[in-house]
């Protein structure tokens, strides 16, 4: 009976083991493709609504030198001859541009982009959220809707889009920064408000309408469940004030102009220079959870909280998946490691996702694998699969741009002025 049960116990631990190991996916490097200082990539659907383009965000730290925004037009017939792609210029008029996205189809009734720009660079921090139409061959814009008086006084990284204010139009949804250079800081939850009487002109500059502070860099917006019912949330990141924020409206149609019905709390201020997050289920337990990084020299990490049943008071328990980042870079601006998101895809024999990581000021880009299929186990496995050993790796996209059900990777190395493209099938 003993020899039975040993034997059935040193059977599960194997099985086990090889179900951890079939978990842990290595990204296999198709090729590389040369571009000045790319920062950012995102892939978007071709504007003929079949395949993906890369738009490419390039900028240069040198006070008044021009920076570049590019696109790869449908990327998918490249992956056999990486080094022959020549990006096609989009732009050379948004100062720093950070991040790209697709603009959902329903704001414009076409195929837009949004780019957010500036930062706290000399020179640099005229910051804009710009738009282009990418629906024809040819690429239209720019076009701005940050003209107030004081937005250019700010930098922006993130843009989403939400109906904000009831009208039936989506507004655009943004945090906003600044910082002097032997001063203060600021950071500001804001959207833009989409003007209805000229909702087809976007020369016409667009209000903003602040929500809360200490908010300045990327973001999150989701629902979520109270004791009051689902509530519409917005999580924010401060990297100046240090603080993982949450807030949430009460209005009974999940308006937000109305500021007494916006509320907010502290998640977090004691893990550093909070810069990205995302909410998703992480374990597979049908609940949200949010993923988050902290970027800086000393006070690093790649954290995941799990949301409490009531998030307006409730606590946010905190995992520590690593935490021992080391950046290449101590001068302001610079550290490790830098956005965070999750790969849901059939690679992994776990039915949780996978994470994402850019390395940063570390010059490294990962790939976490979730170690098992226990909603209560919060480990992964890492794999380093980009090692630089010196410069920077920028916000890295993925997509399933070949439809084999196995995404790609795109790697900016912004020091190396190449991107490398992966792909999780082995």
């Amino acid at each position: 009976m003993s020899f039975c049960r040993s034997f059935q116990s040193t059977l599960f631990s194997l099985c086990f083991l090889f179900t951890t190991v079939r978990s842990s996916v290595v990204p296999r490097l198709l090729g590389s493709f040369h571009i000045n200082q790319p920062g950012y990539i995102a892939v978007i659907p071709s504007g003929n609504g079949t395949g993906h383009d890369l738009i490419i965000s390039c900028f240069n730290g040198v006070p008044l030198t021009t920076d570049h925004v590019y696109r790869v037009t449908d990327v998918r017939p490249h992956l056999s001859s990486l080094s022959n792609v020549r990006p096609d210029l989009v732009s050379t008029k948004i100062t720093w541009p950070n991040e790209a996205s697709a603009v959902p189809d329903d704001v414009f009734g076409s195929s837009m982009v949004v780019v957010a720009g500036g930062f706290l660079v000399p020179f640099k921090t005229k910051g804009t959220i710009t738009l282009f139409n990418t629906t024809g061959t040819s690429i239209v814009g720019p076009y701005e809707i940050t003209g107030g008086n004081e937005d250019h006084e700010w930098f922006y990284h993130r843009v989403r889009w939400l109906d904000m204010n009831g009208d039936g139009v989506k507004d655009a949804v943004t945090c906003r920064g600044k910082k002097s250079i032997f001063g203060g800081s600021s950071g500001e939850l804001v959207w833009y408000e989409h003007p209805t009487v000229y909702r087809d002109n976007l020369l016409y500059p667009w209000t903003a309408h602040i929500l809360g502070d200490d908010s300045d860099t990327f973001f999150d917006i989701t629902s979520l469940p109270s004791s009051d019912g689902m509530l519409p949330c917005i999580i924010t990141t401060g990297y100046f004030s240090n603080k993982l924020k949450i807030y949430w409206t009460t209005d009974p149609n999940g308006s937000w102009n109305d500021l007494s019905t916006v509320h907010s709390r502290i998640i977090e201020s004691d893990i550093g220079h909070v810069f990205d997050v995302q909410v998703s289920d992480l374990n597979g337990d049908g609940k949200l959870d949010l993923l988050v990084t902290a970027n800086g020299v000393s006070q690093t990490g790649l954290y995941i909280y799990e949301i409490p049943t009531d998030f307006r008071t409730g606590n946010f328990i905190r995992h520590v998946l690593k935490s021992d980042f080391h950046t290449h870079n101590i001068l302001p601006g610079g550290g490790a490691p830098g956005s965070a998101q999750i790969i849901k895809s059939s690679s992994t024999s776990t039915g949780k996702p996978m994470i994402l990581l850019s390395g940063d000021d570390d010059s490294r880009a990962y790939l976490f694998s979730p170690a098992s299929t226990s909603v209560s186990d919060w480990t992964y496995q890492m794999n380093i699969f980009l090692d630089l050993h010196s410069g920077t790796v920028g916000g890295i996209a993925y997509s399933d741009v070949d439809a084999d059900g196995f995404p790609e990777l795109f790697v900016p190395a912004y020091s190396k002025n190449l991107v490398y493209i992966y792909t999780l099938k082995q």
